[in-house]
This record gives C-alpha cells, structure tokens and sequence, in this order.
C-alpha cells in the first residue's frame, strides 16, 4: 500500500482479532496516518440503509480494510453470524 497519498485508514470490524491488531500495527507505525475503526453494533453493512453512513467517512485518500469471519468455535455458518448480529 502507497502511504504517499493515503491520510485515512478506515478499519471496518476492527474490534476482532485481526482487526484490533491492524488498527495497532498503523496506529503505532503510521503516526501521522488517521486511523479509523467501525464495527458492529454501531455499523451493520448486512442492513441496507446502513452503507449511506460511510461516504462522510470516504474520500479519495482513504484506503478502507473490511474484516469478517464466521467464528468456528460458535458454530461456523451464516444462522451463527445472523444469530451474533442480532444479539
């Protein structure tokens, strides 16, 4: 990834393993990189009217990393992912 023009990183699900992780890694060595976080509750890309929110955070210098997983451990198929997103 070219950091020469990218001011934003938006980390979509950045509260899982791989996600908190990556907000770190830029956080720590790209301190003059604004680093963003968006996850659910708060951001749910699998209702509709929930994608409008995210070109006040997009522009051109923004690089955005989507994050997801099924966990295995809880089951491991879309009924569990429906299940956790409701909760």
């Amino acid at each position: 990834m070219s950091m020469l023009s990218t001011r934003r990183l938006l980390i979509l699900e950045h509260t899982g393993f791989i996600g908190s992780h990556l907000k770190q890694h830029f956080h720590v060595n790209f301190p003059n990189l604004e680093v963003l976080g968006e996850a659910l509750p708060r951001l749910d890309l699998a209702q509709a009217d929930e994608a409008s929110r995210l070109p006040r955070l997009l522009d051109m210098d923004t690089v955005v990393i989507a994050c997801a997983a099924i966990k295995r451990q809880l089951g491991g198929t879309i009924y569990t992912l429906n299940r956790m997103r409701d909760n």
